[in-house]
This record gives C-alpha cells, structure tokens and sequence, in this order.
C-alpha cells in the first residue's frame, strides 16, 4: 500500500475515534443530531469506538446497510440513535 493511502487510512480511524471516542459524535452526527449509543443506551467505550472505526475499513461495508444495519454497528454491538438539539 502505497504512503499516501496508508495517511489517509490513519486521518480517518484518528478522525472517527477521536470525535466518536470523545463525544459520541461525528461531524456528520453534529449536522444530523445523532450519536453512538450501544444496543442498551449506554456510551460505549474507547475500545468500542475502536473496533467500530476498524469495521469501517471491511471491503464493500458502505454496502451493509442495504439490510438493516450497517456491519460496523452490528459487529460493535453499537447504534445510533437520535438526540435532541
């Protein structure tokens, strides 16, 4: 893999576990008034945040959520849910 990919691929796991460690939420998640809960409402931890970000990397998992959810919540054992603004 080439530099420039594997700096991406670092921007990109930093991005969503720090953001999505720290406060739930993305950028994305801000704008749309979501955020990260696991499957019983409880925040989930740094570790989570982890293997959730990972799962983002599967080959074709924008593809997941043609079913009911997408692979880097149901492997995290994570959803996301709507808060209040």
């Amino acid at each position: 893999i080439g530099g420039r990919l594997l700096y991406a691929l670092l921007v990109i796991f930093l991005y969503y576990v720090f953001w999505e460690g720290v406060t739930s939420r993305s950028l994305g998640k801000l704008i749309t008034g979501t955020k990260v809960v696991m499957e019983d409402g409880s925040r989930p931890s740094f570790g989570t945040i982890m293997l959730r970000t990972i799962c983002r990397f599967i080959p074709f998992e924008q593809f997941s959520f043609l079913g009911s959810e997408g692979w880097h919540d149901g492997l995290s054992k994570t959803k996301v849910i709507r808060v209040r603004r």
